[in-house]
């Protein structure tokens, strides 16, 4: 039946599809859940929008394909032409990277179980994804359109009566649909991964795993400050946090009492703090006066009902490019006290989360008008502009967030100048190709040869 024979690609990707988010976004809700039993002060709203991106992305080859079918014959012969090249670049930049990540810890993985092994890898997927996709998507855009103009494709369309904007249709489509996947990895999985990443090589180095390190955290209300040495990775699960100090204040912002101690466990069950190997110091006698010599006494344990728990303390401690969209609006809600500084850097990550996966949008402008060719040169020279511009673009994402993090810059403009930088590069350049005048000849005379 010619229904079947135009709709069964739809068809098979909305069943496999909706089959694998049938499995996933159960998995991804029970770790909402254990995350929201672990930090209750977390949004849940924010945390609860994870198992429907999982649906999302799962759903996105078969709206990919449905507009494909839809779409007309030219647009599904280019779709066809880029999606050959794209595989191509990306399935050569998975394997590079693999095998790069391979030989840099293969020293360490080799004492790891193989189950252990895989999971580290099947974490890395969506950090790896959001690193080889721009790359991939610039590469295989000048691939494509060098061949089409070389094979007077593209002077045939325009002849044809279509304009350059429409010709590039297929290729904004697709540089959404990438925008869309990406934005899904930044929400949480790919900082995820970055964390796990390091904790994990920490571990196999002979490292403690830990989830921070020398953090303080202090509460106004209950005059109490905390500095903690070490978290480890799975303290969630009722390992010991290690080297202590828990320091109590007056109204008088004097000392009352501390608590010094190697280890301290938190009984959910009964909100107490148990500290082991302890020194307690007493500043003041039970009705607040402060004494003129301090005492000390040592216990094996010591319990407090302090209300704090330890997903509470560790927060500060986070570093903010290992957090997702949900713990960055958390932390950002949570600690309006905290020193500027600190809350500059999480606001800039925040915005940049955000801001990253519409660089694959930026890239399909940018490449366009480099990859197109009109004469008979080739597409040589607006490769080497991309390769020059795309150098340009990896420094300014590394140097405008540190802008923001230092306050140089307002954390919104620092995590999108990249990209408003170069989508007027882009839209310069496309203008320039579509009234025919030269790219790479401009560029060149910029920088005289002698």
């Amino acid at each position: 039946m010619p229904f079947l024979k135009k709709f069964w690609i739809p068809f098979t990707l909305l069943i496999l599809g909706a089959g694998v988010a049938c499995i996933l976004a159960p998995l991804e809700q029970l770790r909402v859940n254990e995350h929201l039993l672990g930090f209750p002060d977390e949004s849940h709203q924010a945390h609860g929008v994870r198992p429907l991106l999982v649906i999302a992305l799962c759903l996105l080859p078969f709206l990919a394909s449905t507009i494909y079918t839809f779409a007309s014959t030219i647009d599904r012969y280019l779709t066809r032409q880029f999606l050959r090249c794209f595989s191509i670049c990306f399935l050569a930049f998975l394997a590079m990277l693999f095998l790069m990540e391979m030989q840099n810890h293969a020293d360490k993985l080799n004492q790891a179980a193989l189950s252990e092994i895989f999971h580290f890898y099947l974490i890395q997927i969506p950090g790896l994804l959001m690193m080889i996709i721009p790359y991939s998507l610039m590469l295989s855009l000048l691939w494509c359109l060098g061949n089409m103009s070389k094979s007077q494709e593209i002077v045939s369309m325009i002849q044809s009566g279509r304009s350059l904007s429409r010709i590039m249709l297929p290729f904004i489509v697709a540089g959404l649909f990438l925008s869309l996947a990406t934005g899904v990895f930044s929400y949480h999985w790919a900082p995820y991964a970055e964390g796990y990443k390091r904790s994990m090589l920490k571990a196999l180095r002979g490292e403690p795993n830990t989830a921070a390190e020398n953090v303080g955290y202090g509460d106004p209300k209950l005059r109490r400050l905390w500095t903690v040495g070490r978290f480890p990775r799975h303290f969630a699960k009722g390992e010991p946090l290690e080297h202590l100090t828990v320091t109590q204040t007056t109204e008088a912002k004097n000392i009352s009492e501390r608590i010094v101690c190697e280890s301290a466990t938190w009984d959910k069950e009964q909100s107490l703090w148990l500290f082991k190997n302890a020194i307690h110091w007493r500043y003041a006698n039970d009705a607040g006066e402060p004494l003129s010599i301090p005492e000390a006494t040592t216990h094996d344990e010591i319990t407090r009902d302090y209300t704090e728990t330890p997903w509470q303390i560790i927060r500060p401690g986070l570093k903010p490019e290992q957090l997702g969209i949900p713990e960055l609006s958390s932390w950002i809600q949570n600690n309006p006290d905290h020193p500027l500084s600190f809350k500059r850097a999480y606001r800039t990550w925040w915005h940049f989360r955000w801001a990253q996966p519409v660089i694959c949008l930026v890239i399909v402008f940018l490449a366009a008008p480099l990859g197109i060719s009109f004469s008979r040169r080739g597409p040589g020279g607006g490769v080497a502009v991309a390769i020059f511009l795309s150098a340009i673009m990896l420094f300014c994402s590394e140097v405008f967030p540190t802008l923001g993090e230092s306050g140089h810059l307002p954390p919104i403009l620092a995590a999108w100048m990249t990209n408003l930088i170069f989508i007027l590069v882009a839209l310069v350049l496309f203008y320039r190709r579509a009234s025919g005048r030269p790219i790479y000849q401009t560029f060149k005379k910029m920088f005289p040869s002698h």
